[in-house]
């Protein structure tokens, strides 16, 4: 339920001739055995190399996962896992179940709440033990959250599969990533978007608008173990045309603590607020996901028109 879901899901359709951190045996494996280990993905299934698959194990009972491992020629585990926690506490389901009435027709919208409120108190663990097989004949609703897919991804599917067709609008609801370091005021950037969104009239031009904000990038790249090493190779051009990459690294910004910070974000962030702003992603609707109430900025995004979830539900 992250943009790093779409880092992944442009790794699997890249040209291999692209700059991109999809380079070298297993990337796709050791994405998705990170993303489980650090909450961006609640459910997967992957394959390591012997050695490195224990140490995974050693992790995962420490940050709530269940996991299935099977040894593969000797020499690698093949290891499915999932949260322990139930899909109610990770997830905002009343307002999944909203966003679902208002997209898709009422026939589909009825089935997709089913099959998210029916489970509200099973878990994404009880899946580890399950055969393949058996997890298909799930609703494609409760899948597609159990993947970590984005919900405006699993909505699309959900519409084609029904032989709708046109675009769906439909806000971000995100595994709770926590509560980040509530950091002083004054040590975090300031955009106040009092001014007219800006235009880049063409691509040579978002180019050039990405090109400030490759060193921001590149930092939070260098935090990721998975993405480190492609760091370097983060361009304007790349920005441009993988623009989930800039709405990553501005939410990792704001989830670090204080002292992890990009250290010149002063120079860069409201350019930052403004090409993200031409992309159509308003910043100060991102803030409202990763930023705890005393750091939120004031009026309404996607989520606050939604129901809330209910806590202990």
């Amino acid at each position: 339920m992250s943009p790093w879901n779409e880092v992944l899901s442009q790794g699997l359709l890249r040209d291999p001739a692209d700059p991109a951190p999809y380079d070298g045996a297993g990337w796709s494996e050791r994405w998705i055995a990170g993303a489980l280990l650090t909450g961006r993905k609640p459910f997967g299934r992957f394959t390591l190399p012997l050695e490195e698959a224990q140490a995974w194990c050693t992790r995962a009972r420490r940050v709530g996962l269940e996991y299935h491992r099977e040894r593969i020629d000797g020499n690698a585990l093949h290891i499915t896992a999932g949260r322990e926690e139930t899909y109610g506490e990770l997830f905002e389901l009343d307002a999944l179940v909203a966003c679902y009435r208002d997209v898709l027709p009422p026939e589909a919208a009825e089935t997709a709440a089913w099959a998210l409120l029916s489970h509200r108190k099973e878990s994404p663990a009880n899946h580890t033990f399950a055969g393949v097989d058996a997890f298909a004949e799930l609703p494609r609703a409760l899948r597609g959250l159990t993947l970590g897919y984005p919900p405006l991804a699993t909505a699309r599917r959900i519409l084609l599969e029904t032989g709708g067709d046109g675009e769906i609008e439909f806000p971000d609801v995100p595994l709770d990533p926590g509560q980040p370091e509530t950091a002083p005021e004054d040590d975090v950037p300031f955009c106040d978007h009092d001014h007219p969104v800006p235009r880049f009239d063409n691509h040579d031009d978002l180019v050039k608008a990405c090109e400030p904000l490759t060193d921001l990038v590149s930092y939070y790249w260098q935090l990721d173990r998975e993405l480190s090493a492609f760091a370097p190779r983060i361009t304007g051009v790349y920005l441009a045309d993988y623009p989930e990459s800039l709405i990553a690294a501005f939410e990792a910004h704001e989830r670090a603590a204080s002292t992890d910070r990009y250290p010149r974000a002063d120079a860069v962030y409201s350019h930052l607020c403004c090409v993200l702003r031409h992309l159509g992603r308003e910043p100060a609707d991102l803030l409202r996901g990763v930023r705890p109430p005393s750091r939120r900025a004031p009026g309404p995004g996607p989520r606050d028109r939604l129901p809330r979830r209910r806590t202990g539900s």
